[in-house]
């Protein structure tokens, strides 16, 4: 446990404003998925009320930690400003790695359509960034792209958006 001082009363910080802002995000979701089918509402709804209950407890905390006036607190999580044991640079660095395989993956609905973008995705990334062995690679996104192709659609009751390659897959006559 890392021990710091906080000065001052009310400081807003940069972690009660995500904090602020995670829970408008959960809140806006949670109206969104109220419109869904009660098959589609599960998932989505049961993901945005943990994460606002989670938000709303680590804004709570936030908001009495930065009420506290010169005292000792004593953190039990490690801010990556306070971690020395890996330089910033590299922490960023793999951040970001991990940030451009979910734009890629989100890229890729958005050509390719959500179930074809689900397999390709899986494959690729468990081949090049897990490194895994071709068989492993194989088994899962088998299995994972027999549920997305066969059952996904029809466990949530929901229908996939149209992508941007639509058109031309349907003439391909390969409709996903």
């Amino acid at each position: 446990m890392r021990k710091f001082t906080m000065k001052g009363s009310i400081r807003l910080n940069l972690r009660i404003i995500i904090s602020c802002f995670s829970i408008s995000i959960y809140a806006l979701a949670l109206l969104v998925v109220k419109d869904y089918s009660f098959g589609g509402q599960i998932f989505p709804g049961l993901v945005c009320t943990l994460g606002l209950i989670t938000c709303l407890f680590l804004l709570s905390r936030e908001i009495t930690e930065s009420r506290t006036t010169d005292k000792e607190v004593k953190c039990d999580y490690v801010d990556i400003a306070v971690d020395d044991s890996i330089p910033a640079r590299v922490a960023y660095a793999r951040a970001l790695h991990y940030l451009i395989w979910i734009i890629g993956l989100y890229g890729l609905i958005f050509l390719l359509g959500m179930k074809l973008a689900v397999v390709i995705f899986m494959a690729t990334f468990l081949r090049v960034e897990a490194k895994s062995r071709w068989l492993i690679v194989c088994l899962f996104t088998a299995v994972v792209g027999y549920l997305v192709f066969f059952h996904f659609e029809r466990l949530l009751s929901m229908h996939f958006p149209p992508y941007l390659l639509e058109p031309w897959l349907e003439r391909l006559s390969i409709v996903f």
